[in-house]
């Protein structure tokens, strides 16, 4: 396994994250859906913001495990890829329901009184589940935004000449009190 901290993979990763998100909002635009499109720009870039940040804060390339291992785990997650797409091909072809997308389709007007049934999936039928992802997505920013932080912190703090940071010698110092 390797960790690294490279610029020009950094902005190969970047670039090939933010191409494909551009691409699938271009798609959107091409069907006649420019929120989604907008939504998908903005989800992209900010996405490819955080990864090429948490790629900058990667430490060097090292050697953490040796090529006998290496060639093990590749070989058992080979395996499991090939188990997982026969399994997925298997489920593709067996079709339990009848497809929801009649229902919306008929029901988009009537019900939820939208003409535009993607709006509708999303705000009326899907209501929860995109007040899910909205949190995620805000939770996930203060974990970023919190890791920089710690991060900035320590910098600031430095070491003390035990080779201890102050902040760690002082809890050591103080009682539990549990």
């Amino acid at each position: 396994m390797h960790f690294c901290h490279n610029d020009s993979f950094t902005s190969w990763s970047g670039g090939v994250c933010w191409g494909d998100g551009f691409s699938i909002a271009l798609i959107f635009i091409l069907f006649s859906a420019p929120d989604l499109a907008i939504t998908q720009l903005l989800v992209e870039t900010l996405t490819v913001i955080l990864l090429v940040l948490v790629l900058f804060r990667l430490p060097r390339f090292s050697n953490l495990s040796t090529n006998l291992e290496r060639i093990r785990d590749g070989s058992v997650a080979a395996m499991v890829g090939i188990l997982i797409c026969l399994l997925i091909m298997t489920a593709w072809s067996i079709q339990q329901f009848e497809p929801i997308s009649t229902y919306m389709i008929e029901n988009s007007a009537p019900l939820a009184h939208g003409r535009n049934i993607v709006n509708v999936i999303l705000v009326d039928y899907r209501a929860l589940d995109t007040l899910g992802e909205m949190f995620v997505l805000a939770l996930a920013a203060i974990g970023v935004i919190a890791m920089l932080k710690l991060r900035q912190g320590e910098s600031r703090h430095g070491e003390g000449s035990s080779g201890k940071s102050e902040t760690s010698s002082k809890v050591a110092k103080e009682p539990y009190d549990g």
